[in-house]
């Protein structure tokens, strides 16, 4: 049978994937080896791998590629390509008589391939494929990000190339015909091919491949004044194509004779666009080659890792060689270890059999607990409504009166007064207590802080209050110790360590036995997620410590020949540590639950971290240390020693002076390339303080972490006396000490006691900020404290000493955790609350900058706060403008009530500008707006938002359904837009996409929202962040229709972020730079619905506004664009 071969020709998205797949029904087949689909044409390429591969290389051959068709008349090919041409044929050829060959490259490559298929004497049938082309480079900037003119002009080389190859006649089929008229256009073919199709075949085809939605990226006639030296020429020759491909007669030739050859600069212009995209390719090629750089090093790096590990694994398997020689050993072993787990199967069900006592204990003494407040409320209501209680009240009235207005107010405004007195009445009226109290170190805490005073003697003054009140003294302070175990069993302590450990525990022991074991005891009862090891290193005890040792499993233990002491034992054990990490623990502590994890995640937050401590506490549950400060002198304090460890002051992570080495954290490298502790320090005392030095004199950093806890017995090694024993060292060594750091001393650190607070968190160089807003920020609860918690992290990261206020002064959890965590001072409590203002005036100079939140709270502080002596700078962010929110509210709601609050609220958000010094808002519409009224108060936009990080958005919106809706419910704007939302448009949407849901998150929902989830609704109510992130990336459209409110809307912000669309009001975008081209505005009902119909089922819609989006965000809405606006202002060198 003849060869016959029918060959599409178009350009690339001009539809010749569908014209050559439409062939198939008359009898032709494709060669085997065909391109995969992908996302770009999910239906199929339909062209030959080899032949593709063939093409691309006579392309490169004549240095030039499928968009860079450059002169196509003037290509030369050798005699080797030409052979291979041929066999490529004649190999497909054995496959099928009848071929359907397609790749849009042979349109510039005709010449070549009819000399092939003439000299292999196969019948060739040419079909040529047309499509706009506005249409086709509309489509290649979508797939390939080619610019629009590059696109054209690719489109018309390639259709000229045609046009010239075929002089007299030529089959051409339009795009949007075969779209629209598929059976019409089949005919044709069929006419033209001279063959029938089978009806079934031809249904067939058209049920499964041709689609009106593949037209992505329509556009209805041709090129306009927006390209005017190319438009004459392609539009010309795109009319002649569209006419032939309608069967109206048209004399091609004539076209060639206005345009003989493509003008030399129309090449000219190709090739600069090619090289444009060519540099960015580069660039982004660059860029890769970056990633894999450093992700070459990283797995070098791990590959060392791993090297070493594999080198312990051969070490552990050598050992394991010989254990396995001591059978009998192990035998005896597995027996002790069974008779341990009797034991733990009895201690069990001994504690299960308490626990069930003690819970109907608890039961019984709840009962009559409750049954006694019912018989005291009795009494008191006795006592209240008797005839001798009320005559009582009127008789003492004339000294209770003098006492109220007089006495009681004085009091309060000599805060230390008041609480000593309420200190000496709790003692009064519970004298055992204040007895047991009663200790040689708290009488001495106690007169030091009567001749302090201040509100650090306030603070203990009231623990020990508490205390006093009630019967568990710890229970107003901390959960620490449960006191110091006199009979623990060795063979007891189960530590589960690791032969790879992440962190060598370090403990250092002489003698003191019993302290030993409760530390290994509270391990055991506070495992780490880190992988751990440790290693006990005896120096030389004399009493029972080497023989209970032993009967620890899991330890490794080290024994000096000769006492060394603290510091040369620390260095000794460091060389046999295998941890990356070294965590030096005193053998008089006991830890607490997140003790390592804590420590170690300091350094994977911070760079600059050399060394990490913990939160020291007595085992009463008194404050031993929250890092410590060293003098010019060189003397130390161990901060809020004795204080009450729960205050705000000693639970954010800060930069201190130096960490007791009692519980100190660093790199194993890092210490062993120094050589350890300086020896010149031995046998101990301020190598702590000396290293801290060392660590900081390289660049390196040391932090104090409150959030791991150790119970400290201070002491027990070397007693409390500085004049005797090893302790008498501490002053030797300070002059030491003070020797060797003289002139950072001098030149970095205050004289004893000045500066306190700038001392305790080495804040001297930075900007310090109080931040004051209604509560701690809820971040994923409402946009507005989002915002603020953004700026908080934005100023910490910048070096700013952020500290921050609520207006309600309650510790919300876990959200004033995750500041202190970050480096912010929460300043919460009742102690804050009532002398916040004594604490700002008691440390002149100390806050920079005071950055006050929303008109009411700022309004309730400013009166005080410019009263200071000192006055810091005032910056004021409104959010939104609280009076043009319900001004615009009044005109939805036709409420005259709300129009007149909104004139009271510019007047209080007027007379706050007048008394701030900056006055920022997130849009440049309420900064117009405020100008308008008062031109010359110094106000400017910032955004409401600023990102760190980006993640790549998915463009795919194939596998995406359904609306969404965010909004916190105690905004107004939010309840009444989504009101609004169901009642007015989403009938008008469901009724045309019938299974769209619309998707209700927000925080604070009242009842009648829960009730109204449907078929069409689910109410999603409050969401985390990583639930909230997930479902953005499942829903196609993000609603916000607001009809009133102010600012920009961080909703609209976080769809954006994450690539979502978002149909909106003017309200909804209010503040978004660009917001005609990333948003669909409508404030219509009607309107509103048609957008969502309209745009929900074109993913190609959907992805242009989803990409413009995240543009928009990355450029205006990024970490470094926010300093940029605001470094001046917080003095931030930026």
């Amino acid at each position: 049978m003849k060869k016959q071969a029918i060959v599409v020709l178009g350009m690339h998205r001009s539809g010749t994937s569908l014209l050559a797949k439409a062939l198939e029904i008359f009898g032709y087949n494709f060669p085997e080896n065909l391109m995969q689909p992908n996302e770009d044409n999910p239906s199929g390429f339909w062209e030959d791998i080899d032949i593709v591969e063939l093409n691309e290389s006579l392309l490169s051959s004549n240095q030039v590629s499928w968009d860079i068709p450059l002169d196509p008349g003037s290509y030369n090919f050798s005699r080797d390509f030409k052979d291979r041409a041929r066999r490529v044929v004649e190999n497909k050829f054995s496959e099928h008589s009848r071929l359907i060959i397609k790749d849009p490259r042979i349109s510039i490559l005709l010449k070549f391939w009819s000399e092939q298929f003439k000299a292999l004497d196969v019948q060739v049938n040419y079909v040529v494929s047309y499509r706009n082309p506005l249409s086709v480079a509309s489509s290649l900037k979508f797939r390939d990000g080619i610019d629009p003119r590059m696109g054209l002009l690719l489109n018309y080389f390639y259709n000229r190339s045609i046009m010239e190859f075929f002089p007299k006649k030529v089959f051409i089929v339009n795009y949007i015909s075969f779209l629209k008229s598929p059976s019409e256009t089949i005919a044709r073919l069929a006419s033209h091919l001279g063959a029938q199709a089978e009806n079934a075949l031809v249904e067939n085809f058209i049920d499964n491949f041709v689609n009106t939605d593949l037209d992505h990226n329509h556009y209805d006639g041709f090129l306009n004044s927006d390209y005017p030296d190319i438009a004459k020429e392609i539009s010309s020759l795109s009319k002649i194509m569209e006419k032939i491909s309608g069967d109206q007669s048209t004399n091609h030739q004539s076209f060639f004779q206005d345009y003989p050859a493509p003008r030399t600069e129309l090449h000219e212009d190709l090739h600069q666009l090619q090289l444009r995209r060519s540099v960015s390719k580069q660039e982004d090629l660059n860029r890769q080659l970056d990633k894999f750089s450093f992700a070459k090093r990283q797995d070098e790096f791990e590959i060392a890792d791993l090297k070493k590990v594999l080198d312990d694994r051969e070490k552990d398997v050598s050992i394991l060689q010989q254990n396995l020689n001591k059978k009998k050993q192990d035998e005896f072993e597995i027996a002790d270890l069974k008779r341990v787990l009797d034991d733990r199967e009895k201690d069990v069900s001994r504690l299960e059999e308490l626990i069930e006592k003690n819970e109907r204990g608890r039961l019984e003494t709840k009962k009559i607990h409750e049954q006694e407040i019912l018989e005291v409320e009795k009494k008191y209501l006795e006592v209240i409504y008797s005839i001798s209680f009320r005559l009582g009240r009127f008789l003492t009235y004339p000294v209770r009166k003098p006492f109220v207005s007089l006495i009681l107010p004085t009091l309060e405004r000599r805060p230390f007064i008041h609480s000593l007195i309420r200190f000496f009445r709790a003692g009064i009226a519970n004298p055992k207590r204040l007895k047991n109290l009663l200790s040689v170190r708290r009488i001495k805490n106690f007169l030091e802080i009567i001749v302090e005073r201040g509100h650090r003697g306030e603070s203990a003054l009231q623990r020990y209050e508490s205390i006093l009140k009630t019967d568990d003294s710890a229970s107003s302070l901390i959960s620490t110790s449960k006191g110091v175990d006199e009979d623990i069993a060795p063979d007891r302590i189960v530590l589960r360590t690791s032969s790879d450990p992440m962190v060598s525990v370090v403990i250092p022991v002489f003698n003191q036995a019993k302290y030993t074991l409760n530390c290994l005891k509270s391990i055991s009862e506070n495992i780490p997620k880190a992988p751990f090891e440790i290693i006990v290193i005896d120096d030389c005890s004399a009493d029972e410590t080497p023989e209970l040792l032993e009967e620890i499993r899991g330890l490794r233990i080290l024994r000096n020949s000769t006492n060394l002491g603290f510091l040369r034992s620390c260095n000794v054990a460091a060389k046999s540590c295998k941890g990356h990490f070294i965590f030096l623990l005193n053998n008089d502590t006991q830890v607490t639950d997140g003790w390592l994890d804590t420590l170690v995640n300091v350094f994977e937050r911070y760079e600059d971290a050399r060394i990490v401590g913990s939160k020291l506490v007595y085992p009463d549950g008194s404050l031993q240390e929250a890092g410590g400060i060293i003098w010019q002198d060189g003397s130390g304090w161990n901060y809020g020693r004795n204080e009450n460890p729960v205050s705000p002051e000693f639970n954010y992570l800060k930069k201190v002076d130096y960490i007791s080495g009692a519980a100190i954290l660093f790199r194993t490298d890092w210490f062993l390339k120094i050589e350890g502790f300086d020896e010149r320090f031995a046998p101990a005392y301020y190598e702590d303080t000396d290293l801290a030095f060392r660590a900081r004199l390289e660049g390196g950093q040391v932090y104090y972490q409150p959030q791991s806890v150790i119970v400290h017995y201070e002491g027990k090694s070397h007693g409390l006396d500085e004049s005797v024993g090893a302790k008498k060292n501490q002053l030797i060594n300070q002059e030491k000490f003070k020797k060797k750091w003289a002139d950072v001393l001098l030149k970095n650190h205050y004289k004893n006691g000045n500066e306190v607070l700038t001392a305790r968190e080495r804040s001297s160089s930075k900007t310090t900020v109080l931040v004051i807003d209604h509560h701690v920020p809820l971040y994923d609860q409402d946009a507005g404290s989002r915002s603020t918690f953004q700026y908080l992290e934005l100023l910490v990261s910048a070096g700013c000493n952020v500290k921050f206020m609520g207006d309600n002064f309650f510790k919300h959890e876990p959200y004033s955790t995750e500041l202190e965590a970050m480096g912010v001072e929460v300043l919460v409590g009742e102690y804050y609350r009532k002398h916040w203002k004594i604490w700002l005036e008691s440390n002149p100079g100390y806050v920079d900058i005071i950055y006050l939140m929303r008109p009411h709270v700022a309004q309730k502080y400013l009166k005080e706060i410019s009263s200071l002596n000192e006055k810091p700078k005032l910056i004021y962010f409104g959010h939104d403008l609280h009076y043009l929110r319900l001004k615009r509210q009044s005109v939805v709601e036709k409420n005259p009530k709300v129009e007149k609050e909104a004139e009271v609220w510019k007047k209080i958000e007027f007379q706050i500008f007048r008394e701030v010094d900056l006055i920022y808002y997130p849009s440049e519409a309420e900064v117009a707006e405020i100008l308008k009224v008062e031109p010359n108060l110094p106000v400017k936009s910032i955004p409401l938002y600023c990102f760190d990080n980006f993640e790549k958005v998915k463009l795919g919106f194939k596998d995406r359904k359904d609306l969404l809706f965010v909004g916190g419910f105690s905004h107004p704007p939010n309840l009444d837009g989504l009101m609004w939302f169901l009642k007015e448009i989403y009938p008008t949407v469901t009724g045309k996409l019938e299974e769209v849901k619309l998707h209700v998150v927000g925080s604070n929902m009242p009842q009648h929202v829960k009730e109204l989830a449907s078929k069409n609704i689910v109410i999603e109510g409050y969401m985390d962040d990583d639930d909230l992130m997930a479902l953005y990336e499942k829903v196609r459209i993000s609603v916000v229709p607001l009809r009133y409110g102010a600012g920009v809307k961080g909703k609209v912000l976080e769809a954006l972020r994450k690539g979502v669309p978002v149909v909106t009001t003017d309200i909804g975008a209010e503040g978004i730079p660009g917001r005609e081209n990333c948003l669909m505005i409508e404030n219509e009902a009607d309107a509103f619905a048609k957008k969502i119909i309209n745009v929900y089922e074109r993913e190609s819609d959907l992805a242009l506004y989803s990409e413009r989006g995240s543009i928009i965000i990355e450029e205006n809405f990024t970490r470094s664009s926010v300093l940029e606006k605001i470094s001046t202002d917080f003095q931030i060198d930026n």
